[in-house]
């Protein structure tokens, strides 16, 4: 249930956050975490940003596209798609909106880059608690 909860609340904030949220802390404002959620999604996103360069945020699938899941792909190109029209000149069709704050000095595509790097490291770990819905039952026979 926390997996479900934390995947969901990952794609809001990049959905948000590319479609011209000023800042991470003002997207989350938006997303109801319980407080253990809350600090799963802080640990998530701190350990991926710790583990993954600057340099690949802004481009987390690069020389990889055929590894990654068709979906995560095409999210990431729709979620840079919009960070681009977001932060277009208005003569261009763009929304202009330049307004963006972080604390650690990405920007809205590396924000953008953290959060989708976020659900693939959620992906790749394993979920704790997996194991036999009856652990004293090991089978038909075995008892």
């Amino acid at each position: 249930m926390l997996r479900h909860t934390l995947t969901h609340a990952l794609e809001s904030l990049r959905h948000r956050v590319a479609a011209g949220s000023p800042s991470l802390t003002a997207a989350l404002r938006y997303v109801q975490l319980s407080d253990r959620a809350r600090v799963e999604l802080d640990k998530l996103l701190d350990a991926t940003r710790f583990e993954v360069p600057c340099e690949q945020l802004a481009s987390p699938f690069a020389g990889r596209e055929g590894q990654v899941p068709t979906r995560a792909l095409v999210n990431w190109v729709e979620a840079k798609k919009a960070v681009s029209h977001c932060e277009g000149p208005r003569s261009a069709g763009g929304l202009g909106l330049r307004g963006w704050e972080d604390v650690g000095g990405l920007t809205r595509l590396e924000a953008v880059g953290l959060l989708t790097m976020a659900l693939e490291r959620l992906e790749r770990t394993p979920e704790v608690g997996v194991g036999p819905l009856f652990p004293g039952l090991n089978g038909p026979g075995l008892r």
